[in-house]
């Protein structure tokens, strides 16, 4: 019976003197970081928290913040431990779990505040060098690290984080904190564009249109999301949608040329030649120089002209004089083209298709002095390109 209890105390001495030693494991690494042993210290540490016996004790958590911390300043031994960062965030943050009294809840504070630093600052030199995962990755982590004094920078967080992801393509944590954006008081009319494009890029039209939408009745009257919307509903070929929410964007922005003509070729595209001849003659009434409105006018008249020159082709050639009276309205018809042509290219120097449409026409009425000279003007704007090449 004596030995027996002499083994069991034996064992008991035994264990006590184990988790002794690996005690002094914590205490040889908070020393050797003294030191400035940073290697022998991380060592040490190291062996301490994969020990049961201190694996779970808060001083081995702070103290292995405190030293992966300093490993994460120090080139050689980040390189071997290149989530050194995290791991000091991860150890302040088991020790705040751990330590129930809270007698080291300053150390961790001051601890994390570091890491909190340390985070934007990788986040903020990763952008400027364009590496924007790891950009993504440091703004996560001071989300992941802040602390109470700073709880107000987090929607800053969010907001560079979502910005990073949009620049780096990582378009599911871009869509995460643009949405997220987008849920907050902070929410800019950006932001919504922002997560548009993203949908936009990855194919996600629903997602695409939805965002837009929401963005306008977040924000109505807004310039930039309204045209995006419209630009959506023509480039996916939904041609009354888009005059829908071009006619309202009008009645909003009546003197907004932009709009103005935008709806117009709406239009036009839509094959409503009556509205889309309204609608740029209005933009020419703000704007009389507007190459676009110019062009599109003249253009229009010369597709008219080339219809009615079919259709008097069809004449018989035993009607003379039918046919004849035919060409004259069609050369009448040229004639009123000639305007808006001239000022389009008059606002546009050295636009070759608005020149060569306009001599075809001057000759096509016989003016050919003005077709002599026009077409000088082409050869030129054609050697000038040559040589820009």
């Amino acid at each position: 019976m004596m030995l027996k209890k002499s083994w069991l105390v034996a064992l008991a001495l035994g264990a006590a003197f184990t988790t002794q030693a690996q005690k002094v494991n914590v205490q040889s690494a908070y020393n050797e970081l003294k030191n400035g042993s940073l290697a022998k210290a991380k060592d040490y540490i190291d062996q301490a928290v994969n020990h049961p016996e201190t694996q779970n004790w808060d001083k081995t958590y702070l103290y292995r913040g405190q030293i992966y911390a300093k490993v994460n300043a120090d080139a050689e031994l980040k390189a071997k431990s290149p989530n050194a960062l995290d791991i000091a965030g991860e150890s302040f943050l088991k020790c705040r779990e751990l330590d129930k009294k809270g007698k080291y809840a300053d150390d961790v504070a001051q601890g994390l505040a570091g890491i909190y630093g340390s985070m934007i600052d990788m986040a903020i030199r990763a952008s400027e060098k364009k590496d924007y995962p790891t950009a993504v990755a440091g703004f996560e982590g001071a989300m992941k690290y802040e602390f109470e004094q700073v709880k107000n920078n987090h929607i800053r967080l969010v907001d560079n984080a979502a910005y990073n992801a949009k620049l780096g393509k990582i378009y599911d944590k871009a869509e995460l904190y643009y949405t997220q954006m987008t849920q907050t008081d902070s929410v800019k009319p950006y932001h919504f564009g922002d997560l548009a494009a993203i949908y936009k890029e990855q194919k996600k039209n629903d997602a695409y249109l939805k965002t837009l939408e929401a963005g306008i009745a977040k924000f109505p009257g807004n310039y930039d999301l309204m045209v995006e919307e419209i630009n959506a509903y023509i480039e996916m070929n939904k041609l009354p949608d888009a005059i829908t929410k071009l006619l309202k964007a009008h009645d909003l922005n009546p003197k907004n040329v932009s709009i103005t003509e935008v709806l117009a070729n709406a239009y036009e595209k839509a094959k409503d030649m009556p509205n889309a001849i309204k609608y740029y003659q209005e933009a020419l009434a703000t704007d009389p120089k507007s190459y676009f409105s110019n062009y599109n006018m003249g253009a229009i008249i010369v597709t008219d002209a080339a219809k009615m020159m079919d259709d008097a082709n069809k004449i018989p050639t035993s009607k003379t004089k039918e046919y004849e009276a035919a060409v004259v309205k069609v050369n009448d018809k040229l004639k009123t083209a000639i305007p808006y042509l001239e000022a389009a290219i008059a606002s546009k120097a050295g636009d070759i298709d608005g020149m060569d449409a306009l001599r075809k026409i001057y000759v096509k009425l016989n003016m050919m002095d003005k077709a002599s000279a026009l077409k000088k003007e082409i050869d030129a704007a054609k050697a000038n390109k040559g040589a820009a090449r």
